[in-house]
């Protein structure tokens, strides 16, 4: 089976090696791309922690510092192997979303007297800071990096979806989902949904990609990659 990738290329590769050692195909054409901003050099030591809430908060702190001695608190688990395999020792993953990273640090409890450095993009999902405001936690937001939408699927990836050689697409986040449903229509292949099964690593995500008629949409029990592809391996 022939799967489409929405992720960015860095993003991807995991994602599209999984999928080919379990016997399929994929095309990746991504929807969106990461453009890191350049800056002055931060400072981790005054902070007691990194809170990462994506694999490009990593990157584009790995980008910005040589330290990695500082604590990295991941939202899951593709986060918290990226930040491991950028050099960072000290890496807990929440393997979940921005809910249990907080519930993380509340679980830790580790102390309230110096601040987190929330490395993210000029978008965020979820209210990280409040959430731990309310548990006593100051949160500092850096912006590392802008998101930038992609307006159109690649020429193969449309060919592919107009002959219907795309089983399943694989989309992460709710704004991939509306990107991904902007470009089907400006290409004029809406209509292809009807014959593929949507999977989502949430139910947010699902909402968004509900305005067309897809042959079945299956949703990760956790939002995670592993949970993605443990969809597949059950039987599609």
């Amino acid at each position: 089976m022939i799967f489409l990738i929405t992720r960015p290329l860095a993003d991807a590769a995991d994602l599209s090696a999984a999928l080919k050692s379990r016997g399929h195909s994929t095309i990746t054409s991504p929807l969106f791309d990461v453009v890191l901003h350049d800056g002055p050099t931060l400072d981790t030591d005054r902070f007691q922690g990194v809170l990462a809430t994506s694999a490009n908060g990593i990157r584009a702190l790995a980008n910005r510092t040589n330290q990695r001695d500082c604590a990295i608190y991941a939202v899951g688990d593709a986060t918290a192997h990226e930040a491991k395999t950028l050099g960072f020792a000290s890496v807990q993953s929440a393997s979940g979303d921005v809910h249990s990273l907080a519930a993380l640090i509340d679980h830790l409890n580790l102390p309230k007297d110096r601040p987190f450095l929330h490395v993210a993009g000029t978008t965020v999902a979820g209210d990280l800071a409040g959430h731990l405001g309310t548990l006593g936690y100051d949160v500092e937001r850096a912006v590392l990096y802008e998101v930038k939408a992609v307006k159109r699927l690649t020429e193969a990836t449309e060919a592919a979806l107009k002959q219907g050689d795309i089983f399943g697409i694989f989309v992460y986040s709710p704004r991939t989902g509306t990107l991904l449903i902007e470009a089907l229509n400006r290409a004029d292949i809406a209509k292809c949904s009807e014959t593929i099964t949507l999977f989502v690593l949430s139910d947010a995500v699902a909402v968004a990609c509900g305005s067309l008629r897809w042959r079945a949409v299956r949703v990760a029990p956790h939002p995670t990659t592993e949970d993605l592809l443990a969809l597949i391996d059950s039987g599609v």
